[in-house]
Parts: C-alpha cells; structure tokens; sequence
C-alpha cells in the first residue's frame, strides 16, 4: 500500500480523534478551572499531570468502546449525539472509577464530575453538527440556472434522501 494511500486512510480519523482528546482536555481543564475560582484561595489547576493523562485515557477507550467514531461528521444526526451523550457520562464514570483507583479523588471536586459530561457533550457535538449544518447548505454565489420545481412521488428513505440531495445541489 503506498505512503499516500495509507495516510488518506488514516488522516480523517487521526483528525478526529485529536479534535476529541482536545475537547475532552478542554472540558476537563475548563470545569476544573471554573470550580476553583468559586473557592477564596483556589489551588493551582494542573494543565498537564497524571491527572490529566488519566481523564484523557479512560475517556479515549470509552470513546472507542461506545463506537464514536464510526460515523462520519458529515452524517451527524440524532444517533450521533446519543452516543456522544452516552459516552460523555460512560467516560465521567470511568474517569471517577480511574481517579478513585489512583488517588482516592482527593484532587478533583465532585462538581467537577457532574458538569464535566454536560460540557463535553456540547464541545463534540456543536462542531459535528455545524460542520454538518455548513456541508448541507453551503450557499453557491456563482450564477445557476434557475431552479426546477420537481414532485417527488413515493414516501421513504429514497425519496428523502433524494429531496436532501437536490436541495443541497441548489437544482
């Protein structure tokens, strides 16, 4: 297989699955962050840590485990963002049960642990369904014919898809 073809193959995925571990990490600093500022003399936030390493694991496998990443962005609909529910607070648990095991939660609030699946559930889903948002109507300035009225007979899926297409093609 040449070089070309493999990294095409594994580019897209690599991509998303970075853009994840990033939102994971920004949720998990982003709440904690926003914890510690309630307290009058909050401890320092580590960027970087065991900790971190931790929450970024345990989440990555749930990921995995959930099957996040076998749809793609451009598809994202209501399934999509179930599992990312499901995996947002499947990966809570495990980070809980992780962190108990490593050093007894002493460093990370319960709040932290409450609000964190809620912020990463937002932080996968918007740009998964923005992109999706921009890819189904992404406006076509250059000059086109003017558009056809069209009946589409039959009901289904077919028919559906090919409503969704035409729409998105401006014909």
């Amino acid at each position: 297989m040449p070089v070309r073809s493999l990294i095409a193959a594994i580019h897209p995925r690599l991509a998303v699955v970075l853009h994840d571990m990033l939102m994971v990490w920004i949720a998990w600093i982003a709440v904690s962050v926003l914890r510690w500022s309630l307290e009058a003399n909050p401890p320092p936030v580590a960027w970087f840590g065991p900790e971190i390493f931790f929450v970024l694991a345990a989440q990555g496998v749930i990921f995995w485990w959930t099957g996040l990443y076998k749809g793609l962005w451009r598809f994202a609909s209501l399934p999509d963002l179930w599992n990312i529910a499901k995996a947002a607070v499947l990966g809570a648990l495990a980070i809980a049960i992780t962190l108990f095991l490593y050093n007894r939660l002493e460093t990370v609030p319960r709040t932290v642990l409450t609000v964190y699946p809620l912020v990463l559930a937002v932080l996968l889903g918007a740009p998964r369904l923005l992109y999706r948002y921009w890819k189904d109507s992404r406006l076509d300035f250059s000059a086109r014919a003017p558009s056809q009225r069209v009946l589409v007979l039959g009901a289904g899926k077919a028919g559906e898809a090919l409503v969704r297409d035409l729409r998105r093609d401006n014909r």
